[in-house]
């Protein structure tokens, strides 16, 4: 398979940085071959089509910290219409698609865990699927519901838990979230957790942008995804719904920004 050209045209005699190099190493092979099943396929297909995937130039939850850093060529908006914080375009059919593929993960990972919560608000919808699935397949986990308060700076932060009456200390929670990013409302979440008394070992979530991972695996904590970003950007650019620039501008950003 003939290896493609430089993402990124020298001036006579300059040599690449370690980032154009690792970029450049990024083969015709890892771009054309699929990694996701058939279920895969068609909800990231839902997600470009129904608009929950963009591409254009976005800020992000991490420039509420640093508003200096670069825009990102692409946005998730796994959002309900009903979400309390910033609305959506996630239909209630599209919520119960994903939702029914992270239940599949957790059995395919072979996850055990008497409690699911979502991580607040993204990731409310998506818990609740997961344990009427669990539910309807003979399981008897819990659903636990993270309290998350807006500050007068127009700030969040996850600040208890509205069911700490009824939880086994000792017992595992499972963690459900839209996508990772720099992980900060999902260690917000797991200080909740264990502070209850409650063992917080695996975190779901639909998208890994895979910034945050690395945090979370250092921490302890295992990370499950539906897709990782790389995965999107592959079957997007191979079914003609992004062009190659829009793909190579993605991963400049991606690498760049880890």
């Amino acid at each position: 398979i003939p290896h493609e050209a430089s993402f990124f045209p020298k001036r006579p005699e300059e040599k690449p940085s370690s980032l154009e190099m690792k970029l450049t190493n990024i083969d015709y092979y890892e771009r054309t071959v699929s990694t996701m099943n058939k279920a895969q396929e068609r909800l990231a297909e839902r997600l470009f089509d129904e608009g929950v995937i963009k591409f254009g130039s976005f800020k992000l939850k991490l420039h509420e910290k640093n508003p200096e850093a670069p825009l990102s060529p692409i946005f998730f908006n796994l959002r309900t219409e009903d979400n309390p914080g910033k609305k959506g375009p996630l239909s209630p059919d599209l919520v119960s698609n994903i939702g029914r593929i992270l239940y599949s993960l957790t059995n395919e990972s072979q996850i055990q865990y008497q409690y699911i919560a979502g991580i607040p608000w993204a990731g409310d919808p998506f818990a609740e699927v997961v344990y009427h699935a669990n539910r309807l397949f003979g399981g008897k986990a819990e659903l636990l519901k993270l309290i998350k308060e807006e500050k007068e700076d127009g700030s969040r932060k996850i600040v208890g838990l509205a069911d700490s009456d009824k939880i086994i200390r000792g017992t595992s929670v499972l963690l459900v979230d839209d996508l990772i990013t720099k992980a900060d409302s999902k260690f917000e979440s797991i200080k909740v957790m264990e502070d209850a008394g409650l063992k917080v070992e695996n975190i779901m979530v639909v998208i890994n942008r895979e910034h945050g991972t690395n945090d979370l695996k250092r921490a302890g904590y295992s990370l499950h995804s539906i897709f990782k970003i790389l995965d999107l950007l592959n079957f997007y650019v191979n079914s003609n719904k992004i062009s190659r620039e829009k793909y190579n501008e993605t991963i400049y950003y991606i690498y760049a920004n880890k």
